[in-house]
């Protein structure tokens, strides 16, 4: 007889991508915020625009793959016959 409960490592997995995508939004704004303000030299406010840049597309990676993933558990449940 199958288990219908899953492992915790899907929920594990999942928790840690949306975790992943809060930090990486967080650090984002941080950075965007301190380089509008001025804070620092205009070299170093280039640098932190880079970095948020660099975030905000790690963010929607880790986005991505919580949302990937989680849809990937209706296709398990669907397919019954395998």
């Amino acid at each position: 007889m199958r288990s219908e409960a899953r492992p915790r490592t899907y929920a594990v997995i999942l928790f840690s991508a949306y975790a992943g995508a809060a930090a990486s939004a967080t650090i984002t704004v941080t950075l965007l915020l301190r380089a509008l303000s001025g804070h620092g030299s205009p070299a170093g406010n280039v640098l932190r625009v880079g970095l948020a840049i660099l975030f905000f597309f790690i963010g929607f990676f880790f986005l991505t793959v919580g949302v990937l993933y989680r849809a990937s558990f209706d296709k398990l449940e669907s397919n019954d016959f395998q």
